[in-house]
């Protein structure tokens, strides 16, 4: 997660970060967050449009097993015990952080989420069958009516907006961490927005941004619009950009609304878990929530 990354998504408020060191002054481990003020509330929270946050680690070489642990839990404890004075946090780690226990006994609670990733350092032959069959077929299917391009930010909004519509649903991006991040994520070439096409008549059928980091490349956003021809296109445009993602991994970042988990699951990825944590210490809070609990706790 780059400053400039930050910068783009902290729209209401801020981001800091804590590092934990070693009695040498070497930085063992980070802890990037975005804060923001709400009716007096002071808040640690995920910014809009970001999956992943949490602890980063800077393991020293050949450590073994038990040792792992002990260091993770003496740098999470010491990033939490450094944090700015907070009603609530949330965080969603990131799925390398596979230990949550230093969480748990600093009384915070937590559970888990998925996401599905895709290995792209394999050939694609063994990606493409590692596809559901129906999304192959339909991909097939596609393939010879469809063309995939890149578009600007201008072209992917106003297809957004006008797809959602198409479905009744409310287009669920922020155009304005969108903007930005296409201000200062774009051209340091970690940024993509592709769209699909008819080849005939040169519709646009749908759209996605990809961001990278320099591991994996992550799904943003992306739109489609109903009943189309050719159908699928879509799912071409998935296929696309995961055949042809130049780094090892492709993570579409789940979802735990069903219809949605079964399309990204179909596309062959490894179930993959990642926590998420928040802690209220607001007594006010804590009664506001027996009331209405936030839908990202829920």
């Amino acid at each position: 997660m780059t400053p400039e990354w930050m910068d783009s998504v902290c729209i209401k408020g801020g981001w800091d970060v804590v590092l934990s060191k070693d009695g040498n002054g070497t930085i063992e481990g980070a802890l990037i967050f975005h804060k923001r003020k709400y009716r007096g509330f002071n808040l640690i929270l995920m910014p809009p449009l970001t999956s992943y946050s949490g602890i980063y680690f800077n393991y020293p070489l050949d450590l073994k097993a038990h040792s792992k642990v002990s260091f993770e839990v003496r740098v999470i404890n010491d990033l939490l015990s450094q944090l700015p004075k907070h009603d609530f946090l949330y965080l969603q780690l990131h799925p390398s952080v596979t230990n949550s226990l230093p969480f748990y006994w600093n009384g915070y609670d937590q559970s888990t989420r998925y996401t599905y990733k895709i290995d792209t350092s394999r050939d694609e032959e063994f990606i493409w069958n590692n596809l559901k069959g129906n999304v192959r077929r339909n991909i097939r299917n596609a393939e010879d009516q469809c063309v995939v391009g890149s578009a600007d930010m201008d072209v992917f909004w106003e297809h957004a907006e006008a797809s959602y519509a198409a479905r009744k649903k409310e287009n669920p991006f922020n155009k304005e961490v969108l903007e930005n991040l296409h201000t200062s994520v774009l051209p340091l070439g970690r940024m993509n927005i592709s769209i699909v096409k008819s080849s005939e008549s040169g519709k646009v059928l749908g759209g996605a941004i990809t961001v990278s980091d320099n591991d994996c490349t992550y799904y943003l956003a992306g739109f489609y619009y109903p009943n189309t021809q050719p159908k699928y296109a879509f799912s071409y445009l998935l296929w696309y950009l995961i055949k042809n993602n130049p780094q090892s991994s492709f993570d579409l970042e789940g979802s735990i609304i069903p219809e949605i988990e079964q399309f990204f699951r179909s596309f062959g990825g490894e179930l993959t878990p990642h926590f998420k944590v928040w802690k209220v210490n607001s007594f006010l809070l804590k009664w506001l929530f027996k009331f209405k609990t936030p839908s990202f706790l829920r």
